[in-house]
């Protein structure tokens, strides 16, 4: 990972770069907020399941794209794709980071300004073997890879209603004070966000 990234001159070093782990929502959840920053102004690029889409500005609804063979490419692949987002304008980067990506090192090197995590269901057993050791990968994100950014400001953002996303915001305050933790809940009043009325339809949510 860090071989590539030197060899694509740094690709990585993009002002803004979020990653968002857990079982169920990294497409949606990337996917909203590549689109809402856009919309902002700073334009940013989308890389997981869906492949790679940048849109340059909110007023260009034909995004540039490179298809993906899996959520989160191989170092190579990830580093290569951050640098064709930075010669087309991109400004930021949201990416999904599977526990595959996390478990081989493949997101190492980037500066993380933000790691999400939404949840934590059964799933990639046949790779992991315990749901233990699944939830060690993706606690990496926020303790090995969010750590080692060298950005001033970062952000933890994890889901109260987990346990798996507790037990991260609760660490994170005791041992990395200086990583700034959200908490989001439905449930949870001591919330630093909390989603009070929502009504899901078959057409759509509201």
């Amino acid at each position: 990972a860090l071989v590539a990234k030197y060899f694509y001159q740094g690709s990585s070093e993009i002002d803004l770069s979020l990653a968002v782990t857990g079982t169920n929502g990294k497409t949606s959840t990337c996917w909203i907020l590549a689109q809402a920053l856009t919309a902002l102004g700073r334009p940013t690029a989308y890389l997981g399941t869906l492949g790679f889409k940048y849109w340059p500005s909110s007023n260009v609804r034909e995004a540039i794209e490179y298809p993906t063979a899996t959520t989160t490419p191989d170092a190579i692949e990830i580093h290569r794709l951050i640098g064709k987002a930075k010669e087309e304008g991109a400004q930021g980067i949201v990416m999904e980071a599977s526990s595959h990506a996390l478990d081989q090192g493949r997101i190492t090197g980037i500066n993380w300004d933000i790691a999400a995590f939404t949840n934590l269901t059964r799933d990639h057993l046949d790779y992991h073997h315990t749901m233990e050791e699944y939830a060690r990968v993706k606690e990496r994100l926020f303790f090995r890879e969010l750590v080692l950014s060298n950005k001033l400001k970062r952000f933890a953002v994890s889901n109260l209603d987990d346990e798996v996303g507790r037990g991260i915001i609760e660490r994170l305050k005791a041992e990395r004070p200086e990583i700034k933790t959200i908490a989001y809940s439905v449930k949870d009043q001591n919330a630093d966000l909390r989603l009070v009325n929502y009504q899901p339809t078959v057409k759509n949510t509201k």
